[in-house]
């Protein structure tokens, strides 16, 4: 049986072959580096060998599903998921993760995501998040954290899982950002990041969030980025590592992870909302002035 890696590095290989192949005989009389495909149930498609965007999601279409693969909200728990236009980053519209349950909260009302099944062996994976001003991360608690989302692998009926993901934490009353690699079956010890100056993260001003991942059974890397306007232009660099587990080496796991964007709040948190804008993920670094336009 061929490992995980192995099949990972076939189907990179022979699917844009293949794609190339059928490109030629489509296109054979276009001009210029790039051509394209018509597939009736995706409209038109570029090469993979060309192709920089696998995904990117900006709310104007007014819609959330598709091309989100799964919307996981609870309406009858105050826990919703809606696309709004009076807070925008590029564009008329974002999107509102919205908690209305007091504290304590039941399951449900803790939860709200966007997800996206399909990815690739490597990429980065860019949003942005707005914090309104009454934002509040555990309430009266000192030391409480919601997530932000990230890229997932969960199976075996979600037993098993492993996350590479931003959180918004409080720590003696000041809010940070963090990135978590961790999971109930990672085989590393679980590890958090924030800034060694422990800077505060700003309200009511559009945060990037950016992360790129290399998927491998042993030698994986992973690299996550926060900047915001104002920070001390250092790059932003929340973590770095290199040679670790990112893919998973038992046979039923998924061959790659789904992204995921989300506002996961704790027992002890306010009514709160966040917006999302300019979700992206792509074979690039997205840069700092990158918007989703028609999408």
């Amino acid at each position: 049986m061929k490992s995980k890696d192995t099949r990972l590095w076939w189907r990179s290989v022979w699917i844009p072959a293949l794609l190339l192949i059928m490109g030629c005989l489509v296109s054979s009389s276009s001009s210029g580096s790039l051509w394209s495909i018509s597939i009736p149930s995706s409209g038109t498609v570029r090469a993979a060998s060309t192709s920089k965007v696998l995904f990117e999601y900006g709310a104007e279409t007014g819609v959330l599903q598709p091309p989100w693969d799964l919307v996981r909200q609870f309406p009858e728990y105050g826990a919703t998921i809606t696309i709004v236009d009076r807070i925008a980053r590029t564009g008329s519209k974002s999107v509102k993760f919205e908690h209305t349950a007091e504290p304590p909260k039941e399951s449900e009302a803790k939860r709200t995501s966007l997800r996206k099944w399909e990815t690739w062996p490597e990429f980065y994976l860019s949003w942005w998040v707005y914090f309104p001003s009454d934002f509040d991360c555990g309430g009266q608690d000192p030391d409480r954290w919601d997530t932000l989302g990230g890229v997932k692998y969960m199976w075996d009926d979600d037993a098993e899982e492993w996350k590479f993901r931003f959180m918004v934490t409080k720590y003696d009353g000041k809010h940070e950002m963090e990135f978590v690699i961790a999971g109930t079956t990672y085989p590393l010890q679980s590890k958090y990041y924030r800034f060694p100056d422990h800077r505060k993260i700003p309200k009511e001003t559009w945060i990037h969030l950016q992360m790129y991942i290399y998927l491998h059974e042993t030698d994986g890397v992973i690299r996550a980025w926060a900047t915001w306007s104002g920070d001390p232009g250092d790059g932003g660099l929340l973590v770095e590592r290199t040679g670790i587990p990112t893919l998973p080496s038992d046979s039923d796991a998924p061959d790659t992870p789904y992204i995921t964007i989300s506002h996961y709040t704790s027992n002890y948190d306010p009514p709160a909302k966040i917006y999302v804008d300019d979700v992206v993920a792509s074979s690039e670094k997205v840069p700092e002035n990158y918007g989703v336009t028609g999408a």
